[in-house]
């Protein structure tokens, strides 16, 4: 297995993660929720990025894969704390690897790296949300030492 290596995401990054973003979508709310707007990658998923890499209470990470360039990226972001809930919070929103280096240990490092963030900016806590559907995903979190903390729930109207 060859060393991972996570960097921060640069300017000239913004295509590549906006492609995998698109894939994630396809993946896995593509499959898993009819409610989720499929054209969000295309119409602003380059802004976002953008946005992220310009952000000092934001995170993009990426990781170079076989070809050179972004194969997988960790975007997050840290929040808090609220007059309600009393810790600083980093939340991992959003996570992908390509096929190219899965089970490989780049989700692994990706998260890591991002928790070594979170703990230079003074976060308590580390939270991510999950389809519930998406066994693979909730295994590899809980390896990560995550555990469930509330659950939602939503049904339609009427």
């Amino acid at each position: 297995m060859s060393v991972i290596a996570v960097r921060r995401a640069a300017a000239d990054d913004v295509g590549r993660v906006a492609e995998l973003v698109r894939r994630l979508f396809r993946e896995d709310s593509g499959v898993r929720d009819g409610t989720v707007d499929q054209s969000w990658p295309e119409r602003f998923g380059r802004r976002w990025v953008r946005g992220l890499i310009g952000d000092d209470e934001a995170f993009l990470g990426v990781v170079e894969g076989p070809g050179g360039g972004a194969s997988g990226y960790l975007a997050g972001e840290v929040g808090g704390p609220t007059s309600m809930r009393t810790v600083r919070v980093a939340t991992l929103v959003s996570l992908y690897v390509d096929e190219t280096l899965r089970r490989r240990g780049a989700a692994r490092e990706l998260v890591r790296v991002f928790g070594a963030w979170a703990e230079e900016k003074g976060a308590d806590r580390i939270a991510v949300t999950a389809f519930a559907s998406n066994e693979a995903a909730l295994a590899f979190y809980r390896s990560e030492g995550f555990e469930p903390r509330e659950t939602s729930m939503e049904r339609p109207v009427g």
